[in-house]
């Protein structure tokens, strides 16, 4: 019975709800809170793999595949998210990021299955209707990101991005 009672008061003190509000009731002195790392937009890793060519590990490649979400689309965004995703990966040193915004944009397991033919290209009538980015790092450590400025998609702006160790004073 006094249990009860005790779980009642501390659940009506506490203004958040849960074990973690509950535990943090309990503490004698304040201790302070974590900065939070949740990035300012929303992306989920749809793909990660890293092909090795012929067994040479030197001409391995990461090759990812990102849903970022549409609202968030804009240059800025795609430097920041090229940041996390290089500090999350630093190998091999190829990688290739391909971004989409809409699930229409992504083939599912059945129509990956199918295979395409590099020759025909992207058949989806849904890519020029969405927001698309390439977010490259090559063997030599340049890196530089591809992306749609408008839609429909008639084509991408280029934009190299500058290495800290290769500034000029």
């Amino acid at each position: 019975m006094r249990l009860l009672i005790v779980v009642s008061l501390c659940a009506s003190l506490c203004p958040a709800r849960g074990p973690v509000a509950w535990a943090a009731a309990g503490r004698s002195r304040a201790q302070p809170r974590r900065e939070s790392r949740r990035p300012p937009f929303r992306y989920v890793i749809i793909s990660n793999r890293v092909d090795v060519p012929a067994g040479d590990p030197g001409d391995a490649v990461r090759e990812m595949t990102i849903l970022l979400d549409e609202k968030a689309f804009s240059e800025k965004t795609l430097r920041e998210l090229f940041r996390l995703v290089l500090r999350r990966y630093p190998e091999p040193a190829r990688l290739t990021a391909t971004v989409y915004t809409s699930l229409e944009q992504l083939g599912t397991p059945e129509e990956a299955e199918q295979g395409v033919l590099s020759e025909v290209g992207d058949t989806n009538p849904a890519s020029d209707h969405y927001h698309r980015a390439v977010l490259i790092r090559t063997k030599d450590g340049g890196k530089l990101i591809r992306y749609s400025t408008s839609l429909p998609v008639l084509g991408l702006k280029t934009i190299a991005l500058e290495d800290a160790n290769s500034r000029r004073p």
